[in-house]
């Protein structure tokens, strides 16, 4: 599924969540911004990870960063919704989940 990693997290109020740019001005917090992070973290307490998929990790938060909508597997999304969950807090894990695995348009 293709996913615009360049959109803004929003807060509880619909505006961007603030994030520090270079020079220390403030600019939109991004999805592109925490899926590389959680996907190059290493994460307390979680069992060791092997070279493999650390550089599964590394090719994937490396798409993430070039492309506007690089094109996620299910899995690859099952991965960074994993990786966020223990990376960030409810702010950032609520936007961040909606984009990459909106609820469905229709009810039941």
């Amino acid at each position: 599924m293709k996913i615009d990693v360049t959109r803004p997290l929003l807060g509880f109020n619909g505006k961007p969540i603030p994030a520090a740019g270079e020079g220390g001005e403030a600019r939109p917090l991004l999805l592109r911004d925490v899926l590389c992070m959680a996907l190059t973290a290493t994460v307390q307490g979680e069992q060791p990870v092997v070279g493999t998929e650390k550089v599964r990790r590394f090719v994937l938060a490396q798409r993430v960063f070039q492309e506007t909508e690089p094109d996620l597997s299910a899995e690859d999304i099952a991965l960074c919704k994993g990786l966020l969950d223990k990376v960030y807090g409810v702010v950032v894990v609520g936007p961040a989940w909606l984009m990459l695995d909106p609820p469905s348009s229709t009810s039941g």
